[in-house]
């Protein structure tokens, strides 16, 4: 045992603890006698139970053959090469005379930043914070996200972080970038926790395409552009599908396109039996749910998103109309006349003015998850009240988080045609208000 001296600068973390691990045998066996059974008994079980397998292979084959010999063991995922590299070249020191003060400073790095480390992954791997950013990869959007931070694409791998972020393997650029991690893994947790950023951050998230996810995080959380009314801004442009290129480049056209077909969608009588206009019906009841909790200051829950369900407020197979002598449902279904409601008499006036719609008019749907909705059934709107409301059920309905939802069944006493016209007004209008400052801000004109 002859090459074991400490060397702090030593090329490989693994071959440092090797040697370290000799230095405590060697220095354990000197302070005990030859004759001593403490000795003979510490010398069986080294040479009983400890394996030393030291297998030199060229540094392009290393990865490889680590996965290779793992199998399925210990997978090595590229987060946590990337995490062995930061704690080896943090470790190393800038001088070759190292006291043992900076060795135990250097080891404290180093645990710090593991433990640091850790406390990102477990974060990562919550449930909540899955739900909320759309991934369930080891140590979620933070390696992936960071390696884009110049917008550039890359594939996350140990090659690529290595190349770009610790090219020369000195010890300032790993400080450097887990310094940087850091920053970005609080700028995460404060989206979280904080409710109002949390929703609007959520909403993006579900709305936008992939492509666009990906550049929003490095817009917003890699390179730092928060700003809450900004923010704000974008989420409300994002439910009008205008895509993250078009928001950041103020699209004039693209913005007044997409506002003038949201609210044709949102206006339409029949929104429901149409795909596209019935997608901008969940996009929009979406939005006015997340609202509702933004102004109450509680966290959403975007699990409906993946459960949802638009439900008749009045069930559409219990609404009739003729067609050429014959009585149809709102399914379409023919039936003798024997309906809660006909579609001639959804309507109400105002100023004189007749205001007609359907049973498929925004002013009639709300959103449900989606085995709730099938509990709703063809019920009547006082049983469908009743079913939503009562504290006596076994299981509450989980919908009773979707205020929006709540105050439309909880406003009205009764649900009659009137009501589905005036709720599809109000629906209207409020969606035109609350683009109202948008719209002056990109000089909107009706398009033709």
């Amino acid at each position: 045992i002859n090459d074991i001296e400490e060397n702090s600068k030593e090329t490989f973390q693994d071959v440092y603890f090797f040697k370290k691990t000799l230095r405590i045998i060697s220095k354990k066996l000197n302070e005990l006698n030859d004759n001593d059974e403490k000795k003979s008994a510490f010398l069986l079980f080294l040479l009983s139970k400890v394996k030393f397998l030291y297998i030199n292979v060229d540094k392009d084959k290393a990865t490889r053959i680590f996965t290779m010999m793992n199998g399925s063991k210990a997978q090595m995922l590229q987060e946590e090469i990337i995490k062995a590299e930061i704690l080896r070249l943090a470790s190393l020191s800038a001088s070759d005379n190292v006291d043992y003060q900076q060795e135990w400073e250097t080891n404290m790095l180093r645990s710090r930043y593991a433990r640091e480390w850790d406390k990102w992954l477990h974060w990562w791997n919550k449930e909540d914070v899955q739900t909320l950013y759309g991934c369930k990869n080891t140590m979620g959007l933070l390696i992936s996200s960071y390696l884009q931070k110049q917008g550039k694409g890359e594939i996350l791998t140990f090659e690529n972080f290595k190349a770009k972020y610790f090219p020369n393997g000195k010890s300032h650029e790993a400080k450097q970038t887990f310094d940087g991690l850091r920053r970005l893994q609080k700028r995460f947790e404060d989206a979280y926790n904080e409710p109002s950023t949390h929703n609007m951050i959520g909403g993006i998230l579900k709305i936008l395409e992939r492509d666009d996810q990906k550049k929003f995080i490095t817009y917003y959380f890699v390179n730092d552009n928060r700003n809450q009314e900004e923010l704000k801004d974008y989420y409300m442009l994002v439910f009008l599908g205008m895509t993250h290129d078009e928001i950041v480049g103020k699209k004039q056209k693209e913005f007044a396109d997409k506002f003038d077909y949201n609210l044709k969608a949102i206006s339409d009588d029949f929104l429901y039996m149409n795909k596209d206009f019935k997608e901008k019906a969940f996009r929009l009841l979406l939005r006015l749910n997340i609202d509702q909790d933004i102004q109450q200051g509680r966290f959403f829950d975007f699990t409906i998103w993946k459960e949802r369900s638009l439900e008749h407020i009045q069930s559409k197979s219990k609404v009739g109309h003729e067609e050429n002598g014959v009585w149809y449902d709102g399914n379409n279904q023919s039936k003798n006349k024997d309906f809660e409601m006909f579609r001639d008499d959804i309507k109400t006036t105002i100023d004189g003015s007749v205001i007609s719609a359907s049973e498929h008019c925004i002013g009639n749907l709300v959103l449900l998850y989606e085995n709730e909705n099938s509990q709703f059934n063809n019920r009547d709107f006082n049983e469908k009240k009743k079913l939503f409301f009562s504290p006596n059920r076994n299981e509450l309905f989980k919908s009773r988080h979707l205020l929006h939802t709540i105050c439309v069944f909880a406003e009205k006493i009764v649900w009659n045609g009137e009501s589905i016209v005036l709720n599809k007004i109000e629906t209207v209008e409020k969606f035109e208000n609350d683009y109202k400052t948008l719209k002056n801000e990109f000089e909107y004109e009706k398009q033709d």
